[in-house]
């Protein structure tokens, strides 16, 4: 396994890890939409609100950003 397959491997791993343990948390929504998981947590600790970009297809940051807060913040 190379460098690039070993970082794409942990990176979901991680973000398994954060689908499966946020459903523990009470009142969290988790979403998974255009190639994104928005998970939005049910309280307000800082940190368990999360938004996940699950393809490499490039996206300007901002446009990501924006999309995250309309999600998160229902604006």
């Amino acid at each position: 396994m190379n460098e690039s397959e070993l970082l794409k491997v942990a990176d979901l791993n991680l973000i398994e890890f954060w689908r499966e343990s946020s459903k523990w948390i009470p009142n969290t929504e988790i979403v998974e939409k255009q190639e994104t998981l928005f998970i939005d947590c049910g309280i307000d600790f800082p940190g368990c609100s999360l938004v996940f970009k699950l393809s490499k297809d490039l996206e300007q940051p901002a446009a990501f950003i924006a999309r995250a807060k309309a999600c998160l913040f229902k604006t």
